[in-house]
């Protein structure tokens, strides 16, 4: 994954992020509760791409040193 990726995967996490006018929207407690489950399963999708960058970056940086 390059640098461009990186942000450009970035970018359209923040372009689907909720605003202060869509969270004044919510009408019941259910919408919050539905809000509440895709918040954490979009948690859960970033922590498992940083997980899959982390074993990525892992070996090429361990190369890296050891060209060094």
């Amino acid at each position: 994954m390059t640098i461009e990726q990186l942000a450009r995967m970035v970018k359209r996490g923040f372009d689907q992020a909720a605003t202060k006018d869509d969270l004044r929207n919510f009408a019941t407690k259910d919408d919050l509760r539905d809000f509440r489950k895709d918040m954490i399963e979009g948690f859960d999708h970033i922590n498992a791409e940083i997980r899959d960058i982390k074993i990525v970056l892992g070996p090429l940086v361990r190369m890296v040193a050891a060209q060094e």
